[in-house]
């Protein structure tokens, strides 16, 4: 666990878990102008070997068994020549940028069925995980091929805004997610 926040600190020391270790983190790697950049690097410099995995209190569905299943499959995926694993979201939705669409063809079908779009992958943040010589080497969270794990779209509900925070806690309050 690395943080700088002293009330974090003293709840991980409660746990009085031997396996967990507590870094302090430096102010200068915990502000809102912290590049992640910055924090990959940080966290190469502190596992000196085997892997990261990295996530973020703003991803709060994410459940204990869903992270023993998120670690077995990234064992898997290492089996099967990928480098690292990221939790994904799928999206089945009509995007574009400003040239147009991106997911479909409009000359083909100007609204296809959602359902069967092809999908693309949204990084959700909820887990990275990677041995630590991807740190190392590619100065990333991931490697040349990560493993996109995808999951359900409220269990990925990455906070990122207040209107984030409001429509997490409505999804507790309604019993649609649990923590």
């Amino acid at each position: 666990l690395s943080t700088n926040d002293d009330e974090i600190i003293q709840f991980a020391q409660g746990l009085a878990d031997e396996r967990l270790q507590i870094h302090h983190r430096d102010d200068r790697l915990a502000s809102s102008d912290t590049s992640t950049d910055d924090l990959v690097g940080h966290a190469a410099g502190l596992i000196p070997e085997g892997d990261i995995l990295w996530t973020h209190v703003t991803s709060p569905f994410v459940t204990a068994v869903d992270y023993d299943q998120i670690i077995a499959r990234y064992r898997r995926a290492l089996e099967e020549g990928y480098d690292s694993l990221m939790t994904v979201t799928k999206l089945h939705g009509f995007l574009w940028d400003e040239r147009g669409a991106v997911n479909y063809d409009r000359k083909v079908e100007k609204w296809p069925r959602t359902q069967t779009l092809e999908p693309i992958y949204e990084v959700n943040s909820a887990v990275f995980l990677a041995p630590v010589g991807v740190y190392a080497e590619q100065h990333d969270r991931i490697g040349g091929r990560p493993y996109m794990y995808p999951l359900e779209r409220v269990q990925g509900f990455d906070i990122d805004w207040p209107e984030d925070f409001q429509m997490a806690e409505a999804l507790l309050t309604a019993g649609v997610a649990t923590v």
